[in-house]
């Protein structure tokens, strides 16, 4: 399989919003998609439901981004990695009520996502049943239909890459966006992934064998 690049967008809020679109708008130039790792949103927040709406109709891909509450998976949350012991009924309960949340804002998917941690073993059981997948954690992607398994970790932006692995995984915080030279580091880690033929794809398509959207112009939204 040709090495994968996958960039991923988390922390995507009202106030980052129109940073984002902007983003956006440069890799879609570059015809690299973005994986958009969502948490159920407040009613607050419809102006960001609707521009990961336009998003993922443009070619992204839509992630639940961990369970919308308990100790394991609350991605704002930075914790000390620790061995995964979650088990697969209380894995499953979670889901049920992150699915929940998620599909009351109407967002639906079938990826799954933590970058913070390795997921247990009970944690997949419960994406499988629950119809999911995608799951992807620390150390790597499941495809947990077939039970592949492509190695890579997430790379901050600034930090060096790792040349010659399977994926290269590059996660943006919106909330950075802001910050020029951030950008620039984005874009340079970007290209660099492009320069040594990194095919872009989202994590909703790494179990498909050629990952690449049609166009990479369509319209553009204006946040409200």
């Amino acid at each position: 399989m040709a090495t994968r690049l996958l960039v991923s967008l988390s922390g995507i809020d009202r106030g980052s919003l129109e940073h984002c679109a902007s983003v956006a708008d440069e890799l879609d130039r570059l015809r690299v998609p973005l994986s958009l790792l969502t948490t159920p949103l407040p009613a607050a927040e419809q102006s960001t439901v609707d521009w990961i709406r336009f998003r993922r109709s443009a070619g992204d891909a839509v992630v639940l981004n961990g369970f919308a509450r308990g100790p394991v998976l609350v991605p704002q949350q930075r914790r000390a990695r620790r061995k995964p012991s979650l088990p697969a009924h209380e894995a499953g309960l979670r889901l049920i009520a992150s699915v929940a949340s998620f599909e009351a804002r109407g967002l639906v998917t079938d990826c799954f996502a933590v970058f913070d941690e390795t997921v247990s073993l009970g944690t997949m059981t419960a994406l499988r049943r629950h119809g999911f997948a995608v799951c992807a954690d620390a150390n790597g992607v499941h495809d947990l239909k077939t039970g592949a398994h492509w190695r890579g970790r997430v790379r901050r932006v600034g930090q060096r890459g790792i040349r010659r692995a399977e994926l290269v995984r590059i996660d943006v915080n919106a909330a950075d966006l802001a910050h020029h030279p951030y950008r620039w580091a984005l874009f340079d880690a970007v290209d660099d992934a492009l320069r040594d033929d990194a095919v872009p794809g989202t994590y909703a398509e790494v179990r498909v064998p050629s990952p690449r959207r049609a166009s990479a112009h369509g319209p553009r939204f204006s946040p409200r």
